[in-house]
């Protein structure tokens, strides 16, 4: 009984697609560029912690794009100042040029709570640039060269099933420094948790109904 009135609802869980896989981000030597896999417009986030020096991520396309690029970084006391350049490899003698550069305050950045994550955030705001077809790299820095972020570049969602949702969460959840425990604070855990516990009681109250039916 008690499966019968579960499948349905487990199964609405599985098939709920979310836009959020991130890449944890670990350079094997200062400078290093990352280059990106994933067409310049789909949605990725990179989960990323600067070590004395700024990180420089790389995205081709043989297609005039948008070029969109936000940083975020959990609420603290101390924000930190994350800087953005983007820049364009030029086709002929080498070089390259600047495309934007942003420097927004902290002060001015978004609060967001996630409650997939189960993390709240501080958003820049969103860049947008059209590009012609190149290669674009984007670096994020700040003045020390310090701090965890989260970088997302794209604006096309690309949806992920429920349980690659979980992995996915809990990756971002122990980048920013949090246990397992950290899990119950998402969305994506505890409404499931909540509403079996729920129909778990409404089967008991049920079956001790039935009981007492026969016992009568």
């Amino acid at each position: 009984m008690i499966q019968i009135l579960l499948l349905p609802f487990l199964l609405s869980f599985v098939t709920v697609a979310e836009a959020y896989n991130p890449s944890v981000v670990e350079p094997v030597r200062p400078y290093e560029v990352l280059v990106v896999a994933q067409e310049p417009e789909v949605t990725q986030e990179y989960l990323g912690a600067l070590l004395d020096f700024p990180e420089m991520y790389e995205t081709s396309s043989e297609e005039p794009f948008l070029l969109t690029v936000a940083v975020k970084q959990l609420v603290t006391e101390t924000p930190v100042s994350f800087s953005l350049i983007a820049i364009r490899q030029n086709d002929v003698g080498g070089g390259v040029t600047e495309v934007f550069r942003k420097n927004q305050p902290v002060g001015d950045w978004t609060v967001e709570k996630n409650s997939v994550l189960g993390l709240t955030f501080l958003v820049s705001d969103t860049v947008e640039a059209r590009v012609e077809p190149g290669t674009y790299r984007v670096e994020i820095s700040t003045p020390i060269n310090e701090g965890d972020y989260m970088l997302v570049l794209g604006n096309q969602l690309n949806p992920s099933g429920y349980f690659a949702m979980l992995g996915h969460i809990r990756t971002t959840q122990a980048h920013f420094g949090y246990s397992w425990l950290r899990m119950l604070y998402s969305s994506y855990v505890y409404y499931p948790l909540g509403s079996i516990v729920l129909l778990l009681l409404i089967f008991k109250t049920w079956q001790r109904r039935k009981k007492i039916s026969h016992a009568t």
